[in-house]
């Protein structure tokens, strides 16, 4: 009788204990369920997978050293035709304002970034892009990449730090990118961030 006892102590805690981790959970919704959604992008885009994670002093940008990044979530989308795309990237790290600090100091200092890019050697500028200032913190820089078989895409990118999360927006077009468009997207990005 002690032993069922116990072992029906020990069940009640365990569920005790599931349950309370289910509701800090479900409170707290995760970065996927924050990213922008298929149902929230205009028809003809289509979502896609993305392992790239940027040319020579962008590479993994969002992963400044001396903070550690907790939680990562990005979506794709591709417009039909492969034009324009979009890169939605949500963060949270031990310490959201020094890394959007250190972020914001790393891309300010790549004006020239260079290296491979989806099997192809790319050579690019990068330069502040004129935006008003969104969330809690933010930079905007519009970034141009020739590949080395002349092909080029025109880019428009808004890191904001919104709370305790970092968003990252990237727009890539030719001939360039739709301004209201981008625009568009950084709101709805913003808009879906709870942490």
């Amino acid at each position: 009788m002690r032993h069922l006892v116990g072992v029906a102590t020990a069940c009640a805690a365990i569920l005790i204990a599931s349950s309370t981790s289910l509701v800090a959970a479900s409170a707290a919704p995760s970065l996927n369920a924050q990213t922008i959604a298929m149902s929230s992008m205009p028809s003809g885009w289509t979502m896609e997978s993305n392992s790239d994670n940027g040319v020579g002093c962008l590479h993994n940008l969002l992963e400044p050293g001396g903070v550690n990044q907790t939680s990562v979530s990005e979506v794709y989308y591709v417009h039909s035709g492969g034009l324009p795309f979009l890169d939605e990237k949500i963060a949270t790290y031990s310490n959201a304002k020094k890394a959007f600090t250190t972020i914001a100091k790393t891309i300010a200092a790549c004006h020239k970034p260079s290296g491979p890019f989806k099997g192809y050697q790319t050579k690019g500028t990068v330069t502040p892009l004129s935006y008003a200032k969104v969330a809690s913190q933010s930079v905007a820089y519009h970034m141009v990449f020739t590949t080395s078989t002349h092909l080029t895409i025109y880019y428009d990118y808004v890191i904001a730090r919104k709370n305790k999360v970092i968003v990252a927006v990237l727009e890539g077009s030719y001939p360039a990118v739709s301004p209201s468009q981008f625009s568009g997207f950084v709101t709805l990005a913003l808009s879906r961030i709870t942490s």
